[in-house]
């Protein structure tokens, strides 16, 4: 079981759909969210912060420690990377609003499909294909991962 929730970032502008994987973390391990806008204001913290292609979020790394034996580490080992990179509490999808992004995207293919079934799995590949790589280009972390599991 996950959960997944928003979260609304600092200047109150954007939101973030975030996921916590296995539902290991509490909500409130996200101190912060930061878009690409509010993020310039914002004196970055390695201890405490993970960078997302502009965007920001702080990790209150009290409660992540707490639960750091729950994760397979130790406490003091849990840093925001392997927070965020092993989706303990990341992005529901590769980026904040992945998939809200990718509902319209979706709903669009649909519309083009025009009752051929086969041209449709094969537009619907080649979607999910290419979305990925316009995603990692962008610069999206978890998107340059996945591209880089593909790759390999």
């Amino acid at each position: 079981m996950c959960m997944a929730f928003k979260k609304r970032c600092f200047c109150t502008k954007s939101h973030a759909s975030i996921h916590n994987d296995g539902s290991l973390l509490p909500e409130e391990v996200i101190v912060g969210i930061y878009c690409a806008e509010c993020s310039t204001s914002v004196q970055f913290d390695p201890e405490s912060m993970v960078k997302d292609n502009g965007w920001i979020i702080e990790y209150d790394m009290e409660i992540a420690n707490g639960y750091a034996g729950k994760m397979g580490f130790v406490t003091g080992e849990v840093t925001p990377e392997i927070i965020f990179d092993n989706a303990f509490s990341s992005w529901n999808g590769y980026s904040p609003n992945d998939q809200e992004d990718k509902a319209i995207e979706k709903t669009e293919l649909l519309s083009m499909a025009s009752g051929d079934r086969k041209r449709y799995i094969e537009d619907f590949k080649s979607w999910t294909e290419s979305r990925l790589k316009r995603l990692s280009d962008s610069g999206w972390r978890k998107a340059r991962k996945a591209m880089d599991m593909a790759l390999s």
